[in-house]
């Protein structure tokens, strides 16, 4: 079902891990929470990045059956956008603030409400320098993030670790284009960017 950025209905049996993954809810891609429970007793949400952009009334996080709560810590929730508190979840009622949350589900003790401060929200999740996620998780036993690049002291939240140092630039030279010679010449139209620097 593609009303949720990660959905699930049944009951589960053992523990589920979900850590360090980044979770992004478009407008154009649903309109449940980023995160949608039936039961969220046997998952175990680590180091993740929950965010969405704003819809009235929508949530980041939402489990519907209670007593059902999952075990939260070390996640970072934001709405973008969002004209109030950036922060929406449902667990036998709405919670409109982070305090609310925690105090009403004893979870999420070390977990964050602000912009994580992605390269590019629509294309590109890898975390700016100074992003509040850089060193913010816990250890889960992971070695290396979504890229295979090493995790260095402790974990970032979200599927990538921030890498120093100076990355790799993107390039696009723009459209292909036929020289036929004796032309030694042409101007190509394209585009760069640099995570970490500039062009």
């Amino acid at each position: 079902c593609a009303s949720a950025g990660f959905e699930c209905y049944a009951a589960s049996n053992g523990k589920i891990l979900f850590y360090n993954n980044t979770i992004y809810l478009n407008n154009s891609t649903g309109s449940n929470g980023t995160v949608y429970l039936a039961y969220g007793q046997n998952f175990v949400f680590k180091n993740n990045i929950i965010v969405r952009d704003y819809v009235k009334d929508n949530t980041l996080f939402a489990i519907i059956k209670t007593p059902s709560m999952s075990e939260n810590d070390h996640n970072l929730y934001y709405t973008f956008n969002d004209p109030g508190s950036h922060f929406r979840t449902y667990y036998n009622g709405y919670y409109n603030t982070l305090t609310t949350w925690k105090a009403a589900t004893n979870q999420d003790a070390n977990s964050i409400n602000t912009d994580p401060l992605l390269v590019n929200v629509a294309s590109d999740w890898r975390l700016q320098t100074g992003s509040p996620c850089i060193n913010a998780g816990v250890d889960v036993g992971l070695t290396r993030d979504i890229l295979g690049n090493p995790i260095v002291g402790l974990p970032d939240m979200g599927a990538y670790e921030h890498t120093s140092g100076n990355s790799a630039p993107t390039a696009n030279a723009g459209n292909d284009i036929n020289l036929t010679l004796p032309n030694n010449s042409t101007t190509l139209n394209g585009s760069g960017s640099d995570v970490d620097g500039t062009i």
